[in-house]
């Protein structure tokens, strides 16, 4: 069965390739890119909904700032979308932060390398350099900080708590620094296969191999 990843903030692409190596040749994955001009759930949506598969089943990994995402697509998907896996991910509001300094996002430096050192501190859980801390920094540097301000104030302004009417799989990632634990209960509460993994927020690149057995005995089972 076919998997389409929807990566997370940067929505580049870039950052996946230990987790499709960890995937093949088993499973077949197809990673979306996001065009920079889009910054809300809305708009990505309606780019990536004609581009999923309409002639074989597939899955949807939803990453992090994707999990409102695919919860949209999944309302308009038709039979061939089987389930979704949610990587780190959440549906509400990663955080309660004042709108007011969600919208200040906008105006704030974010090509700095105070805010790579930040983004890389929160997601790998180190400030160590390595092959991946480089990857985030080209990831980073590739997307307009116009675009990933307001795709952050997505994920602190999010309502999308519709419950998707696919069997699902939550990753959750023992150590994440960015979304809180409640956000694997929610998931839970809703029905949701929960499978805890030793790492931070980065599951799919540090620890690639262990999300690639979730994901494939989860899609073995649909």
């Amino acid at each position: 069965m076919k998997l389409v990843l929807l990566p997370g903030l940067d929505g580049t692409g870039l950052l996946h390739d230990e987790f499709k190596k960890a995937l093949k040749p088993i499973t077949q994955l197809d990673v979306m890119t996001y065009p920079t001009a889009l910054t809300s759930y809305a708009d990505l949506a309606d780019y990536i909904s004609p581009l999923l598969p309409t002639d074989e089943r597939y899955v949807l990994v939803a990453e992090s700032f994707a999990g409102p995402l695919a919860v949209i697509l999944a309302a308009r998907a038709g039979t061939n979308l089987r389930g979704i896996a949610f990587v780190a991910s959440f549906t509400a509001r990663v955080r309660a932060i004042p709108p007011v300094f969600a919208k200040a996002l906008a105006y704030m430096p974010l090509r700095t390398s105070l805010f790579l050192r930040l983004m890389q501190l929160f997601t790998i859980n180190t400030l160590t350099r390595s092959t991946l801390s480089g990857a985030l920094k080209t990831a980073i540097a590739s997307v307009p900080p116009h675009t990933l301000a307001y795709r952050l104030t997505q994920t602190l302004q999010s309502r999308h708590t519709a419950t998707p009417k696919h069997p699902m799989l939550y990753l959750r990632a023992n150590h994440d620094r960015l979304v809180p634990k409640r956000h694997a209960r929610q998931f839970a509460d809703k029905g949701a296969k929960v499978v805890q993994i030793e790492g931070p927020h980065f599951l799919l690149q540090m620890r690639p191999t262990l999300c690639a057995e979730a994901v494939m005995d989860f899609t073995r089972r649909l």
